[in-house]
């Protein structure tokens, strides 16, 4: 019982740091887009003009995939 709990455990924590690797915080996506880290903050309080956003508690984060799309988009 012990070892399928923690096997369950284990498989959570791989999938969690997979997932962790796919998002990016507001000082990331600042540092990607060239952007003051309060200026993320502003424009999440505003709804600006920022890729969507997803919260993991209170924290606000995004996928890496839509923050690629919003720079490829921003060069056009």
């Amino acid at each position: 019982v012990w070892s399928y709990t923690l096997g369950i455990v284990l498989a959570a924590l791989q999938s969690l740091v997979k997932m962790q690797q796919l998002l990016v915080g507001p000082a990331e996506l600042a540092a990607m887009l060239g952007l003051a880290t309060r200026t993320i903050y502003n424009r999440l309080h505003t709804k600006g003009d920022l890729p969507p956003v997803m919260y993991l508690g209170r924290l606000p984060r995004f996928a890496i995939s839509d923050v690629h799309e919003l720079s490829r988009m921003a060069e056009r």
